[in-house]
């Protein structure tokens, strides 16, 4: 096999994986993936939605793939539910207040 095939082929196998076993917001973010790295503009989009037309294929960014699947992969093997966070996992929330912290312990039964 050549290497354009074998990473075909991952990239495939990755994408059955988030397909199966991804969010909604995950699945989304690897379509947008696609369409920001094939260029679709939102005229473009808008256009194809009021035709009733397919964009075709766009393959999303393969690290992003790569990142996605194995936060997927992780979720499936450590049997976590699927489930959207709200919030996003980068940053940290943080009370506004030392009054606020106090209120939150006690609402966890930490007091």
């Amino acid at each position: 096999m050549t290497d354009e095939r074998i990473r075909r082929a991952k990239r495939a196998e990755l994408q059955a994986l988030v397909d199966r076993h991804g969010t909604e917001n995950e699945r989304w973010a690897l379509t947008m993936s696609g369409m920001m790295r094939a260029g679709v503009t939102l005229t473009q989009l808008r256009t194809a939605a009021l035709n009733d037309e397919s964009l075709g294929p766009l393959p999303p960014d393969p690290d992003f793939l790569a990142r996605i699947a194995r936060r997927v992969d992780r979720r499936r093997r450590l049997g976590l539910p699927r489930k959207d966070c709200t919030a996003p996992s980068s940053r940290r929330v943080v009370p506004v207040s030392r009054r606020d912290a106090r209120r939150d312990r006690r609402v966890r039964g930490q007091a």
